[in-house]
């Protein structure tokens, strides 16, 4: 069956006809996803900056939220348009690709696998539905754990075939696995590319990038929305959710389409020489949990 998708310039949206979603790997093979950061998750969070700088086109695709079905459908949006499979881009995926929706597991595993050609690079930041997961399965706090079950966290257990009977610590630690343990605590913070900076959720005003703090990074939303941030990039982020329409403000541009909510999952195209902007956007129907 043939997709659509929305491609927008400024206000304007058109339909385009893709091909069918890409097919999954069955198991992670040999990794191509990028770790320029520094932190681990036995130590305390570092601000890490991907430097490698992006050629051509980069791809920033908001908040997944466990959501395989939309990924299948906005990177199989993102082949056609840049159907060249010599020519490279990166996709850089702005973090929250865990929780609330209900393939977790099946999303990580396709981004552990890494793209599908040499000349395609991702980079996966590390968002609050990351670190929250990391603390939930890694700190000795049944109370965390608990709440972290409560928003969206039985969801995810449930992707790796747990039920309730697993819902403790080290039983739900076991089902996810080291390697998407390993996975999360590896993720950078940000990225910069074409006078762009990539972040999971802003920054905070004022500070430099260098010197910004996690929490900001994973967490901010009205300091960083209201107030002019003033750094010499724009700043392009998720965690906010919207309507389904991708958000533009001064120095920001916001990804987050609210995906299991509105069933929209959005990507902001930059060519990194001209930093030129376009908008790629994917639906499927949202059913209540």
């Amino acid at each position: 069956m043939l997709r659509q998708y929305m491609i927008a310039s400024g206000s304007n949206m058109m339909d385009f006809v893709i091909p069918p979603p890409l097919s999954r790997p069955a198991r992670p093979a040999s990794s191509r996803w990028a770790n320029d950061g520094t932190t681990a998750r036995d130590s305390p969070i570092q601000a890490a900056t991907s430097p490698m700088p992006a050629s051509g086109i980069v791809y920033a695709i908001g908040d997944i939220h466990g959501m395989d079905d939309l990924l299948a459908r906005l990177l199989a949006a993102i082949a056609a348009d840049r159907p060249d499979k010599t020519t490279p881009y990166t996709v850089v995926f702005l973090g929250d690709v865990v929780n609330q929706g209900a393939q977790t597991r099946q999303v990580l595993q396709w981004l552990i696998a890494g793209p599908a050609h040499a000349a395609r690079r991702w980079i996966v930041l590390r968002g609050n539905h990351e670190q929250a997961m990391l603390d939930a399965l890694t700190r000795a706090d049944e109370d965390s754990f608990r709440r972290r079950l409560r928003s969206g966290g039985m969801r995810t257990l449930a992707s790796y075939g747990g039920t309730r009977r697993d819902a403790s610590p080290s039983r739900a630690r076991a089902l996810v696995g080291e390697d998407h343990l390993d996975f999360l605590a590896s993720l950078p913070l940000t990225h910069v590319a074409g006078g762009h900076s990539f972040v999971h959720a802003g920054v905070a005003p004022g500070v430099s990038l260098a010197e910004q703090s996690p929490p900001p990074l994973m967490n901010i939303r009205g300091a960083f929305l209201r107030k002019r941030h003033g750094l010499p990039y724009t700043a392009v982020h998720g965690n906010t959710p919207t309507t389904g329409e991708p958000w533009i403000g001064p120095g920001w541009i916001g990804a987050g389409s609210g995906a299991c909510v509105t069933g929209i999952l959005t990507s902001i195209a930059i060519d990194t020489a001209t930093r030129q902007r376009r908008f790629l956007r994917v639906s499927v129907p949202v059913m209540s949990p």
